[in-house]
């Protein structure tokens, strides 16, 4: 697993802490370098942009903020450097910095539910997974769970080259952090159009659940076969594939879940807000979210 070069999403939240946390723990285990980044936001008051000597103000407290988590870290034998960035949208400081770095891989926190989904934190959160080209790690955890070592990764398959990806980084993740995986495929029978009640027959149902079962099979067979001392469990649910992977990873007690994410288009981002946005939202551990053909 080549993970040089980390890049974390700071704002100094509780959230943002944890995300700290977690990638310290990353950067301690492969030898990472985590390159910090804070977007300075024009600052407003009831609707109205303060001076730009406040804006200047409020970015150099941000820089002395970051010199004491740069010394924080380096207390712990993680090796940083940070840039702050004035007057910035938070997923383009981060987009920048990502490629200034050559980044494999961007932590962040996300706010979880409420009003800060929206316009805090969560929504970056969000906004990267869409637009960055590289894996993006959202921590869910609180700072002191952040900071334990990741022991059990849920990895949310189907038969998508999407979720190959993901199946793909989530054996390099357990490989190099000696962690069990977990198989699992929400499956359901696809919905039709009918002004009549008709329930789905039997045959159809066990169709589907037999398509998922044969999915995590051969994943789990090609998995062993390349690692054949790695623990790899195997389960499938009929449901919502959101719900059906929060309610897993806690079945499970998974410290991560580990899923694709089908791109950029129109149409792709319609899948992403159904599928990964949703379990970003309702998962209780950290969500890494991979693509198709992109560093990992």
């Amino acid at each position: 697993m080549e993970l040089q070069d980390l890049v974390v999403a700071v704002d100094f939240s509780e959230p943002s802490r944890a995300a700290v946390a977690r990638a310290a723990v990353l950067a301690q285990v492969v030898g990472s370098r985590l390159h910090l980044v804070h977007a300075v936001r024009p600052t407003l008051v009831h609707g109205t942009a303060l001076p730009e000597s406040s804006g200047e103000a409020v970015a150099e407290l941000a820089i002395r903020a970051m010199h004491r988590l740069q010394e924080s870290l380096a207390d712990q034998g993680v090796v940083t450097s940070f840039r702050v960035e004035r007057s910035a949208e938070p997923v383009e400081a981060i987009a920048r910095e990502v490629g200034a770095q050559r980044a494999a891989l961007v932590v962040m926190g996300s706010h979880g539910d409420g009003r800060w989904t929206r316009f805090g934190l969560g929504s970056v959160a969000a906004g990267s997974v869409r637009a960055l080209p590289c894996p993006v790690l959202v921590v869910k955890e609180k700072e002191r769970a952040a900071a334990e070592p990741i022991r059990r990764i849920l990895v949310a398959t189907d038969a998508s080259r999407h979720a190959a990806a993901a199946s793909e980084l989530a054996v390099a993740w357990a490989r190099v952090l000696n962690a069990e995986l977990a198989l699992f495929d929400a499956w359901d029978v696809p919905a039709t159009e009918s002004p009549y009640s008709i329930p789905v027959p039997q045959p159809v149902e066990r169709t589907f659940r037999e398509r998922a079962l044969r999915v995590v099979e051969q994943a789990r067979a090609s998995i062993l076969e390349a690692e054949p001392e790695m623990v790899v469990r195997m389960n499938v649910q009929r449901g919502l594939a959101p719900e059906r992977i929060s309610q897993e990873a806690q079945r499970v007690r998974a410290d991560l879940i580990v899923m694709g994410s089908r791109g950029h288009t129109t149409l792709d981002y319609v899948s992403l807000g159904s599928v990964a946005e949703r379990t970003l939202r309702m998962a209780h551990c950290s969500v890494l979210v991979a693509r198709p053909g992109e560093r990992s």
